[in-house]
């Protein structure tokens, strides 16, 4: 395929999955080897938590299913500065669900912090 072919459409959709291809696997080939890595537990289970002196808040909705609500007690609980705040009927972007409650909270820890 020529650049004139690409121009002018013809095979632009071939050349689009191919491209997509040659980035997209290595690309997902090196978060699933960053992810593997990162799995791996060494030590004590979430020591290196207790090592985050700032002031950390967590915030997640109840009904997150991309990032489970456990996993925001557990952060709160092993971080020693933590400030959890869980929101109900909310799931990931709480955020955008709640905005004026969240920048709120938000200035609430900064001013506290």
């Amino acid at each position: 395929m020529n650049w004139s072919e690409l121009r002018s459409g013809n095979g632009m959709d071939t050349y689009m999955e191919d491209l997509a291809v040659l980035v997209e696997v290595p690309c997902l080939c090196g978060a699933i080897s960053f992810g593997q890595v990162w799995r791996q537990i060494r030590g004590e289970r979430f020591s290196e938590l207790k090592d985050i002196s700032q002031p950390t808040l967590v915030v997640n909705g109840h009904h997150d299913v991309m990032i489970p609500t456990v996993n925001s007690y557990t952060l709160s609980q092993y971080i020693p500065r933590a400030q959890l705040i869980i929101y109900p009927d909310s799931g990931h972007g709480v955020l955008f669900q709640f905005p004026e409650l969240f920048v709120a909270h938000g200035r609430m820890f900064l001013d506290g912090a």
